[in-house]
């Protein structure tokens, strides 16, 4: 299969309100974009009710989907954007949508990325460096990660009916019982985020966070700033991830919900083959505040 290019924003359009927007890059499976949503009730989040979406690049690729057990059959998506989706439930009953046909919209403007000087390679000569403060400029969803029941099952979902590849798993105790998975889009030789979708075992199924990426660690800082100054929660950073190499920031949201800003994460092609770490504190982050003991709640 193909894919296409979505506007993160468009393929947003498919999920209701409130909704929280990932960009992926997908392989052979056939899935480039990726959108999740959390439902609230009366103002409380429904952490269960998680919708991922991936799109693909032609009915083709969509009818192809359709044909996977337990797939429904491909109906056109009557909300803002058009296109059509398929609708698949992962072994913990996240609802799965592969997507065709949404409508684009122009990206959301950012600023051009500086040029920093290091103290042996210097790459901005005869300009000066400002930026401005206010809040950080997102540029899409990156990545969702779930809680989910069972990592092998979940694992096996996801890298056989949608071609993801494993970058790193975390691992505990001395039969090294696999808990958590980072996975990423297999785009051959395009090299691709890190991870889209990233899961890890527990008691229950929920999402546990959504991570956006803004543009870079001037970006991550100041965003900080701002978040506090309206008098946000931050849950968890600034720091640097270990697995990903990401700069974070989490924070809570009205409605509890765990988002992230990240930026300077790594990207791998497909022949990156899947490390293996110890799941404890050092290898969460390099740098920054230890996390809270409720992290991976």
């Amino acid at each position: 299969m193909t894919l296409a290019t979505i506007d993160a924003a468009a393929i947003a359009a498919h999920c209701r309100s409130p909704l929280i927007t990932p960009r992926c890059a997908i392989g052979s499976a056939g899935i480039r974009n990726a959108s999740t949503r959390t439902t609230s009730g009366s103002g409380a989040s429904d952490r269960t009710a998680a919708c991922i979406a991936f799109s693909v690049a032609s009915a083709a690729d969509l009818a192809a989907f359709a044909a996977l057990p337990g797939a429904s059959a491909v109906a056109p998506i009557g909300e803002p954007g058009g296109g059509q989706r398929v609708t698949l439930s992962d072994p913990d009953g996240f609802r799965v949508d592969i997507v065709h046909g949404i409508a684009s919209l122009p990206e959301l403007p950012m600023h051009a990325p500086p040029s920093a000087n290091f103290a042996r390679v210097k790459n901005r000569r005869g300009a000066p460096y400002r930026v401005r403060k206010g809040p950080a400029q997102i540029l899409r969803l990156g990545h969702v990660l779930l809680k989910v029941r069972d990592f092998q099952r979940t694992f096996d979902w996801y890298t056989r009916n949608l071609g993801m590849l494993p970058s790193d798993v975390l691992v505990a105790g001395p039969e090294k019982k696999k808990l958590v998975a980072f996975l990423r889009c297999n785009r051959g030789s395009e090299f691709t985020d890190h991870h889209t979708l990233a899961f890890a075992e527990g008691s229950a199924a929920h999402l546990h966070h959504s991570s956006f990426e803004i543009n870079d660690f001037d970006d991550q800082v100041l965003g900080h700033e701002w978040l506090q100054s309206k008098g946000w929660r931050n849950f968890w950073g600034i720091g640097r991830h270990v697995i990903g190499s990401q700069v974070f920031d989490y924070w809570k949201d009205p409605f509890g919900n765990t988002v992230e800003h990240y930026a300077d994460g790594d990207l791998f092609d497909a022949t990156k083959e899947p490390e293996y770490f110890p799941a404890s504190p050092e290898y969460l982050s390099v740098w920054g505040p230890e996390a809270p003991a409720d992290f991976f709640d």
